[in-house]
């Protein structure tokens, strides 16, 4: 499977509103809104477009199902500052690379081991982990599935940064998933800074097959 991801970005930025440094008068020990900013390459509007793009491998071998994918983000390498285009820096190019295994224990559990790697202008990034999934039989909830995840986030070549621990739900055609993400690293010195919670909703859309059965179609 292949994917395009067009898109267009418009920004804007009130100059009047915002204060620089230069603008501080050391005389009078205040802002001084008449003193010059010093930033006159600053334009007030930023509009770009941007491209993304992937492939998606998806396979069952015997009762295994496994994805492996690749992504290029930032393809046609947009401005992203509001200085004038002569000395404006360029987004760079984002690799991702990614994967995961469907492993059935019996009916009604199944655990998925996953991986994340990506890369850009030399930073690095990786996600390790899994989800452990339980599927129950009954009808009148309309809940398919309840799972836990477990990951752990590693910048290289630093060590591991956060784990992530999370509980989700699939009901219907929704997928809810509330997790938390526990800073390890030394940025858990910093005050107030030790995790944060995060909530994702994700409605799956179907097609139908010409056996009458619905199959998940699956994005990139």
């Amino acid at each position: 499977m292949v994917g395009i991801q067009p898109g267009f970005v418009i920004k804007s930025l009130d100059k009047n509103s915002v204060t620089f440094g230069s603008q501080f008068d050391p005389g009078l020990q205040t802002y001084n809104p008449g003193l010059p900013s010093g930033e006159g390459l600053l334009n007030e509007n930023l509009r770009h477009f941007d491209l993304n793009a992937g492939v998606l491998w998806r396979s069952k071998i015997r009762t295994i199902f496994y994805t492996a994918g690749f992504s290029i983000s930032h393809i046609t390498r947009p401005p992203e500052s509001f200085y004038t285009k002569d000395i404006t820096p360029h987004l760079p190019l984002k690799f991702t690379l990614h994967g995961d295994m469907q492993i059935p224990l019996g009916e009604r559990y199944s655990i998925d081991p996953q991986y994340m790697y990506s890369s850009s202008s030399g930073t690095r990034e990786f996600i390790g982990g899994g989800i452990g999934s339980f599927y129950p039989q009954n009808d009148i909830l309309a809940v398919h599935k309840i799972y836990s995840l477990l990951q752990f986030r590693i910048n290289p070549p630093e060590n591991v940064d956060a784990l992530i621990i999370g509980a989700g739900a699939v009901y219907h055609t929704f997928d809810l998933c509330i997790s938390y993400d526990l800073t390890v690293s030394a940025l858990r010195r910093a005050p107030r800074v030790q995790g944060a919670f995060e909530i994702s909703l994700i409605y799956n859309m179907t097609r139908q097959k010409t056996n009458g059965e619905n199959e998940p179609c699956f994005m990139l």
